[in-house]
């Protein structure tokens, strides 16, 4: 919890020194160095060596902005990130980054759970309702699972819309039951 308090710290920093258009780009450059560093997990050894200078880790973050073309911002945020030790939060400010994005864009992300891969049209049809339920553009995330059985469950942060088989019988129960 307190990893998360601090990289929306950071991520609320960043977006406040930014443009919206350089916002946008500098969530891309976290994402894509994060996964730069998981590809390479050495270089996160050598930003948390304290025996390194931080003369030298400045050098790695900006020949690796400079591979990346990276934004000018993006790499003094991450300069500032080696110089604190915190670049082990760039997963956790990247998604913060994201968070901050979709609320100004009034947008929420989704996963929905099925059986079986759902067609285009029908993804777009749950998005579209769904849209129109909470008066926001919404994202959807699709996983497959066996468990569903059938229908589809769809979870937006804490909410749950569930049309599966299973919630689908126990509604049926419940309606019998009190009859």
């Amino acid at each position: 919890m307190v990893k998360k308090s601090i990289a929306r710290e950071y991520a609320n920093a960043l977006s406040k020194t930014v443009t919206k258009e350089s916002f946008k780009v500098c969530i891309q450059n976290a994402v894509d160095f994060g996964n730069i560093l998981k590809e390479f997990p050495k270089i996160v050894k050598v930003f948390e060596n304290p025996a390194i200078s931080k003369e030298k880790k400045e050098n790695i973050v900006e020949l690796i902005g400079k591979m990346a073309n990276f934004d000018p911002t993006f790499v003094s945020f991450l300069k500032l990130l080696v110089e604190k030790r915190s670049i082990s939060l760039l997963d956790e400010i990247a998604k913060e980054l994201i968070t901050l994005f979709d609320k100004s864009e009034g947008i929420v992300r989704g996963t929905i759970f099925t059986t079986q891969q759902l067609s285009q049209e029908e993804k777009e049809k749950i998005q579209k309702e769904l849209e129109e339920k909470l008066k926001k553009k919404v994202l959807l995330r699709e996983e497959i699972r066996p468990e569903v059985l059938g229908g589809f469950k769809v979870q937006i942060g804490s909410k749950v819309f569930d049309a599966t088989l299973a919630n689908s019988l126990v509604e049926l129960k419940n309606y019998l039951l009190k009859r």
